[in-house]
């Protein structure tokens, strides 16, 4: 599962080599739990920034499940 568009891009130093940081604190908790906000690191100048995560692809199994869903109901 890859998120939407090009690879994470550091805003800082515009490098592609950047993964996702640990979490710390409640406020990242709720910031990734609520509105699926997640920080990211660059591996280049170890800048530390924040991201949203939305996915392009539904998991294999949450789309196939909702399939079984539809045919159940007759849809």
């Amino acid at each position: 599962m890859e998120p939407i568009g090009k690879s994470h891009v550091c805003p800082n130093c515009q490098s592609t080599l950047c993964h996702r940081s640990r979490r710390s604190g409640a406020v990242e908790f709720i910031l990734h739990s609520l509105f699926f906000i997640t920080p990211y690191r660059c591996e280049v100048c170890d800048q530390r920034y924040f991201r949203l995560r939305v996915f392009k692809d539904a998991p294999k199994a949450a789309v196939e499940q909702s399939g079984a869903t539809r045919a159940a109901h007759g849809a």
